[in-house]
């Protein structure tokens, strides 16, 4: 659990894409390992609507790393939804380059497709 709060720390900090990028292959990899309970429970501590405005740039300009977009959708996904709304187009193209076994809840994927 320390190591989730010190990435999702690097990632609230980060001000360059590659920072960005590599704060989510650290989270990508602690998905994988973490309690999922735990993921929700520590994300939404670091979410800021200037975080959610980083996370979909990058995810816009992200050329490839299958697991860089999961990690960040899946932080994205514990956002408010009002944070979100703006950016529903960018993050539905987003979510269709991941594989359908990426572990979005089907109420994320819902509203990123509507």
């Amino acid at each position: 659990m320390q190591f989730l709060g010190t990435a999702l720390t690097a990632l609230s900090a980060a001000e360059k894409p590659e920072v960005l990028s590599a704060a989510l292959e650290v989270l990508s990899v602690l998905m994988e390992v973490d309690d999922q309970k735990i993921w929700q429970k520590e994300v939404p501590a670091f979410l800021s609507d200037d975080l959610v405005e980083k996370l979909v740039l990058l995810l816009v300009d992200i050329e490839d790393g299958q697991d860089v977009v999961a990690a960040a959708l899946a932080v994205l996904e514990l956002a408010p939804r009002v944070w979100l709304e703006p950016h529903r187009e960018a993050l539905a193209q987003a979510m269709a380059a991941v594989s359908e076994s990426c572990a979005l809840s089907p109420d994320f994927r819902a509203f990123l497709s509507t």
